[in-house]
């Protein structure tokens, strides 16, 4: 008599036992494995290019009309940032900016720069044309040669397939404690310029 334990790692790992003996198998699902690595890629592209201050580039890996909003977790309630007035980014333009004045003092990667951000543990799910990603981070920097400094908290992202290939279309960063920006800005964007 036969005896299957199915495990999945990312649609990709079967273990099937037969009488006793474990052996590999790996199960590629056509329709989706080459979809989440695909999504997979072009967050990794998100990070490495938030780093490395490209942000031409980082715009352009979001729908034209994409969002990034950024919201705290305040005592096991999800509220906006900014006192809850929040910070939301609607296009490229807006994006361009946010992350001129948040990262205006940082060094770019690669070296000397000091920040990096670290995520982990994507829970990425492909339906149709729509994929959403859930997933943790640490942004740290090791400026002022104190060890690594840093922020944690969570992706909630939603991305598009177009005719490109997959595009953020909603970048949600949760921060695990109460945020504010150095700059004003709130569900209509930043409202800073640089002088």
């Amino acid at each position: 008599m036969k005896r299957y334990l199915g495990v999945t790692f990312s649609s990709l790992i079967i273990l099937a036992f037969t009488n006793g003996f474990a052996c590999a198998q790996v199960a590629f699902s056509e329709d989706k494995t080459k979809d989440v690595i695909d999504v997979d890629q072009v967050f990794s592209a998100y990070v490495y290019l938030i780093d490395s201050h490209q942000w031409e580039a980082l715009a352009d890996l979001f729908t034209e009309d994409g969002v990034d909003d950024h919201y705290q977790n305040n005592n096991g309630v999800i509220t906006p940032i900014n006192n809850g007035a929040g910070c939301k980014m609607t296009g490229h333009a807006q994006m361009i900016l946010y992350w001129e004045l948040t990262f205006k003092t940082e060094t770019p990667l690669p070296a000397p720069g000091n920040s990096h951000h670290i995520v982990t543990s994507k829970l990425i799910d492909v339906q149709g044309d729509t994929a959403t990603m859930k997933a943790v981070w640490f942004g740290g920097s090791t400026s002022g040669g104190k060890g690594i400094m840093g922020t944690t908290g969570e992706y909630d992202n939603i991305f598009t397939r177009t005719r490109d290939g997959w595009k953020i279309a909603r970048d949600r960063v949760i921060f695990d404690t109460p945020t504010t920006t150095s700059f004003p800005c709130d569900m209509n964007g930043p409202h800073a310029v640089f002088p």
